[in-house]
């Protein structure tokens, strides 16, 4: 099988791609696989041709919201990860809280901002409505870019100032829930998602923002996490059950707030980060796989029929 890595892209999660990529070609060629790898932000389709699927390692704008799942279709390249309608619908915010509430899952109380339009919220009633503390996200953008959480009037207008420039001024204010980091890996094995030991994410923030995320030093990974057994069984059939409704495939991660009142879904990212290091390295290390065994049954998943999926 030749075998096309599709990495790099664009925006502030490039670094975290490209290393992914890095480390799953190095997987690959221990495992004996011909690869060859591609920079999405440089990509010439017609390179393509040379290659039997693609793995992506992609993440953020353009690599993990269907767009490049809606090319790779349109060539007939068989690929890793979901389709295009998971990968847009997880990638919204707004539209995977829609389908995990009507999944059964808890989600905190949020509405969507658009400062496109020029129209703010009155900050009393959006505390009113949300809590004393906001928490403002972009509603299509990956790893807490752009994550804040407001306590004030005063931080709200700063805030809103500063986020009325950004290329997508689109954003979700959601109720601030605070509790542990869970997130629940999903790999399905002969076509059956399986989950994966959950891993508790520790850190010193109010929130796992995005700088922690990118600062190995300021976190720590607890996997198997410290919860009960019908914490951890809630959890896996939560994830199962929201990995379904979007119509997700081969792998993804779901995270999850958990605190004293129950688990909070957050959102689904259907192509985690895949490095040596990263989230689903570390719940397959929990089962003693080693990291080119992660990557092989990774690999596994990528559907070659060709056929059509949405």
């Amino acid at each position: 099988m030749q075998l096309g890595i599709i990495t790099g892209g664009y925006g502030p999660e490039r670094p975290g791609a490209l290393l992914s990529g890095k480390h799953v070609r190095e997987a690959c060629i221990s495992l004996g696989i011909s690869t060859t790898l591609f920079d999405a932000a440089e990509l010439d389709f017609r390179e393509l041709e040379q290659i039997e699927c693609a793995f992506l390692t992609t993440h953020g704008w353009y690599g993990e919201d269907g767009k490049l799942q809606g090319a790779l279709d349109l060539l007939r390249i068989p690929y890793s990860g979901s389709g295009v309608a998971a990968s847009a619908a997880a990638y919204f915010k707004p539209f995977a809280n829609a389908i995990a509430e009507s999944s059964g899952l808890r989600t905190p109380r949020s509405r969507l901002i658009d400062l496109r339009r020029g129209r703010l919220p009155e900050p009393r009633e959006l505390f009113r409505t949300l809590g004393s503390q906001v928490f403002v996200k972009p509603a299509a953008n990956g790893c807490s870019q752009g994550a804040r959480i407001l306590s004030s009037a005063n931080d709200f207008y700063d805030w809103a100032s500063s986020a009325a420039n950004d290329e997508l001024p689109l954003f979700v204010a959601a109720q601030f829930v605070p509790g542990k980091d869970i997130s629940v890996g999903i790999i399905e094995i002969a076509g059956i998602p399986v989950a994966l030991p959950l891993l508790e994410t520790r850190h010193d923030e109010q929130f796992y923002s995005f700088d922690v995320k990118c600062g190995n030093s300021r976190r720590a990974y607890l996997c198997p996490a410290e919860i009960s057994k019908s914490e951890e069984f809630s959890l896996k059939e939560m994830a199962l059950s929201i990995y379904s409704s979007l119509g997700c495939r081969g792998f993804a991660r779901v995270d999850f707030i958990l605190n004293d009142t129950a688990p909070w879904f957050l959102e689904v990212n259907t192509l985690p980060g895949l490095s040596r290091h990263g989230n689903l390295a570390q719940m397959g290390y929990a089962l003693n796989w080693d990291y080119e065994d992660l990557i092989s049954r990774l690999i596994e998943t990528i559907e070659t029929s060709r056929k059509y999926r949405p």
